[in-house]
């Protein structure tokens, strides 16, 4: 199995299968909880209102679990301008939120093709707050599959959906 920061390359090598992380598999409760309450913050609109959440650093037990495994889950890494720095942890309740059904964008993995997920309801936009006693904040609201997809059209830097 590949490192998690490398899972996202599995499929597209030969050879490898696609896997989920361990620690993002452990997030698919809380992570569906919070989207159920992002998806009721959306009245189907343009744009829906912020859900919160506070995401708790993990307790020992995972934290002896994911080290067991070979993953760090309070090891830091960057991730973009707009997300800035974010745990492994934090990184794992983020592609758990982005795998829940409602909101993944293709199908279940497939050997052979990849095809849009029939069951999306919306598309979702996710963000990182402050951190607090609680844990850090997580925001996301939803979006229409639609706009999602024009806003994919017009920022298409690399010619790819042509």
């Amino acid at each position: 199995m590949p490192p998690p920061q490398y899972a996202g390359l599995a499929g597209m090598l030969p050879g490898m299968t696609y896997e989920r992380d361990p620690l993002s598999v452990r997030y698919d409760g809380a992570a569906a909880r919070f989207i159920t309450r992002v998806l009721a913050a959306w009245d189907g609109g343009r744009d829906g209102r912020w859900a919160q959440t506070a995401v708790a650093p993990p307790s020992e037990r995972v934290t002896a679990w994911a080290m067991r495994r070979g993953i760090d889950p309070l090891m830091l890494r960057y991730t973009g301008q707009r997300s800035g720095v974010e745990t492994l942890h934090e990184a794992a309740f983020r592609r758990a939120c982005y795998h829940d059904m409602r909101v993944y964008l293709w199908a279940l993995p497939s050997p052979h093709v990849q095809v849009r997920n029939p069951e999306r309801l919306a598309a979702l936009e996710f963000r990182w707050r402050g951190r607090t006693s609680a844990g850090r904040i997580a925001e996301a609201r939803a979006h229409p599959v639609r706009s999602a997809s024009r806003y994919a059209a017009r920022n298409d830097p690399y010619g790819r959906m042509k």
